[in-house]
């Protein structure tokens, strides 16, 4: 007797359930289930896909199956370079060629959707991409049609390579007919994605999901966010920016000045990504904690914030814990960014930063990128270079100019110079100097005097 398991999935279920109408793993969340992204992913890690349970396939069906899964990729493309993203849209969804039946059933999707299946209402299937995962597992990227024609979907359905033998699935991508919603995905690499629900039912809202396929067993595991609640509240309601393209793991937050209500947080925006090579735009707010509103905001391009990481790497952007009263009742914080070149004979390190105040309901930027450590050299990789860190400290003057007061400067410079002495060992010869520098501001911004 075939029997089903029925999971309520909360972060694909649809808008508004019909009564007794078998929960679709595929459908989009509902606005009144899901108040975070962290609620949703907590129910998501204790779901199971709805897959129908039947009876073992003997051996001579798996092999049938196998066959005629591998004689449906063997043309089909694989993705190779990642990062990879993936949307539909159902107003140009037309495959020239769609699934059989026995197609359909070989890749056991009348069991991962069976909803559907049996009802006649799985139209239109289509293979997408492949994704070589392992030696053991591979997943392949799957559009169907539902709900008469209504919304299209892209499920990622992860497999064994042994036996062809349906593990787990996940719906990546979502568009529907009769509404704006949808949902988008992207893979960081072959085990990792996220996927972000567009919802414009009541304001526009971005729920993030975010998963890992375990490479030992195949399934698909939601992850947890780290994001602290201000932070999921303000990605998921208050901002235009999209949510696949925020690298989460370097948003950085700091109490702005002496007021524990106001609390800035930085976000990176990823512009362009290949292998080695990255492009950021930064967004700077100040979020009232309370009420979690965003009271002032300031954008920059990476031609503007430098954030641009290749052979040098970006390897960390903070705020600094001091705050510089260049006014009697203005403070100014520092945002540092720090890049460390991969040579190593020619090592490579600098941290810059800059300073910016708040204006009405915006920030200006006041100092742009200014070096604050260095280091740097060159060595024949045994023994003989010379090294080269500088060191600079800011300190706010009494002396104003265009009504801020001026900033100065201390560099310390040490040199260390390594040679091979006349018995063959290498020694270690360093030096140390300081300079000066005096920065005033000329109206606009703070500039070397």
């Amino acid at each position: 007797m075939i029997r089903y398991l029925l999971i309520f999935l909360l972060c694909f279920a649809s808008c508004k359930q019909q009564p007794n109408k078998p929960k679709d793993n595929t459908a989009l969340p509902p606005e009144d289930a899901i108040d975070t992204v962290d609620d949703a992913v907590e129910a998501a890690a204790g779901a199971v896909e709805i897959i129908e349970k039947t009876v073992a396939p003997t051996a001579n069906e798996i092999s049938e199956r196998s066959n005629l899964i591998k004689q449906l990729l063997v043309q089909m493309p694989v993705i190779e370079n990642f990062p990879y993203s993936d949307s539909i849209a159902i107003t140009n969804y037309n495959p020239t060629k769609a699934l059989t039946d026995t197609e359909i059933r070989a890749l056991q999707l009348h069991q991962a959707i069976p909803f559907y299946y049996k009802n006649g209402a799985l139209n239109k299937v289509s293979i997408k991409n492949i994704i070589d995962l392992s030696d053991s597992f591979y997943a392949i990227l799957i559009s169907y049609m539902i709900d008469n024609g209504k919304k299209v979907n892209t499920g990622l359905f992860v497999y064994t390579t042994k036996e062809n033998t349906l593990i787990d699935s996940r719906t990546i991508a979502s568009s529907h007919k009769n509404y704006e919603d949808y949902i988008e995905a992207k893979f960081d690499n072959r085990f990792k994605f996220k996927t972000n629900y567009h919802s414009y039912k009541y304001e526009p809202r971005q729920l993030l999901w975010e998963y890992v396929i375990n490479y030992k067993t195949g399934k698909i595991e939601p992850q947890k966010s780290k994001l602290s609640p201000l932070v999921s509240s303000v990605l998921e309601n208050k901002i235009q920016v999209n949510r696949l393209n925020i690298d989460e793991e370097r948003i950085i937050t700091k109490t702005f000045y002496d007021d524990p209500k106001k609390i800035i947080v930085v976000i990176p925006e990823i512009v362009e990504e290949e292998e080695y090579y990255s492009e950021y735009n930064s967004h700077m707010l100040l979020v009232d904690v309370e009420s979690k509103t965003i009271t002032a905001s300031f954008s920059e391009t990476p031609k503007e914030n430098g954030w641009v990481s290749d052979a040098v790497r970006l390897s960390d952007i903070s705020i600094q814990n001091t705050f510089y009263g260049i006014t009697d009742n203005t403070h100014a914080f520092a945002l540092s960014t720090q890049f460390v070149g991969m040579s190593r004979v020619n090592p490579y390190e600098s941290k810059v930063i800059s300073l910016y105040v708040k204006s009405g309901d915006t920030f200006k930027k006041i100092l742009n990128n200014f070096e604050i450590y260095n280091y740097g050299g060159e060595f024949d990789g045994e023994c003989e270079g010379v090294f080269i860190i500088e060191l600079k400290t800011l300190r706010v003057s009494s002396e104003k100019t265009n009504g801020y007061y001026d900033i100065l400067v201390k560099n310390i410079i040490t040199e260390d110079k390594n040679i091979i002495d006349e018995n063959g060992e290498c020694q270690s010869l360093e030096t140390h100097s300081t300079l000066e520098e005096h920065l005033v501001y000329n109206g606009v911004k703070y500039v070397k005097l």
